[in-house]
C-alpha cells in the first residue's frame, strides 16, 4: 500500500552521493511523483537536508520542468511545484548539490570522507534507495553507515533501498578509504587561489 492517501501521488526518490576522484561530492536526488489516481493532484513540495554536509554545500540547483529551489546557506533545500499532475501522468526533478571539505587525515595519515547514507526529506516516500558512488577502483575500509557494499572492482558502490519511509534525520558517517596501488583517489589540496576579472 502507498505511503500517501487518496489525492497525494506516488513519491520515489534514489538519492545518489558520488565521490569524485579529486575529493569532491556531488549530491543527486533524483525525484519521480506519479498519480495512479483517477483526477489530478498537487505535487507537493520536498524538503531535504543533508546534516552535516549542509554546511559544505557550494553551490546547488534543481533541473526539471515546473519546478524551483530554495536554498538557504546551510539548509534545508526545498523543491516546490506550482502545477498539477494530471491522471496516470508522471513528474521528476533532480536536485544537485556540490560539496566540499568531505575529505580529512586521519591521525594515522590516511583518508578519511564524510559520507552520505541518507538524507533528511520532509515528508514520508513511497521508496527510497540511497547510493554512495566511489572513484574508480577505490572501497571504504567498512560500508557507510545503514549500506551494503556492491564491490565490481573498478566500479564499487554502497547502497540501501526502503519503502513507506517516514520523515527521519540524514544519515553520515566518516569512513576511511582502503588505500590500494589501483585506486583513482586523488585529492586535490589548495593552498592559494586568485580571481581575476578582466
Amino acid at each position: 500500500m502507498s505511503a500517501h492517501a487518496q489525492g497525494a501521488p506516488n513519491i520515489a526518490v534514489k538519492s545518489q552521493f558520488i565521490l569524485d576522484r579529486y575529493g569532491f561530492a556531488t549530491i543527486n536526488e533524483s525525484v519521480r511523483f506519479t498519480n495512479n489516481g483517477s483526477s489530478a493532484v498537487s505535487i507537493p513540495s520536498l524538503s531535504f537536508g543533508f546534516g552535516n554536509l549542509s554546511s559544505l554545500v557550494v553551490k546547488s540547483n534543481v533541473t526539471g520542468s515546473g519546478f524551483s529551489l530554495s536554498a538557504p546557506s546551510g539548509g534545508p533545500f526545498t523543491v516546490a511545484s506550482t502545477t498539477s499532475l494530471q491522471p496516470r501522468a508522471n513528474a521528476s526533478f533532480v536536485l544537485s548539490a556540490l560539496v566540499n571539505g568531505v575529505v580529512s587525515n586521519s591521525k594515522n595519515g590516511s583518508l578519511e570522507v564524510l559520507t552520505l547514507s541518507s538524507p533528511s526529506i520532509g515528508s514520508k516516500v513511497d521508496t527510497l534507495l540511497n547510493v554512495v558512488k566511489m572513484p574508480v577502483s577505490t572501497v571504504f575500509h567498512s560500508a557507510p553507515k545503514g549500506l551494503k557494499a556492491n564491490l565490481s572492482g573498478s566500479s564499487n558502490t554502497y547502497s540501501a533501498s526502503a519503502t513507506e519511509v517516514a520523515p527521519a534525520p540524514a544519515v553520515t558517517s566518516v569512513r576511511s578509504i582502503s588505500a590500494t596501488s589501483v585506486q583513482d583517489f586523488n585529492p586535490l589540496r589548495v593552498y592559494y587561489a586568485i580571481r581575476m576579472i578582466t
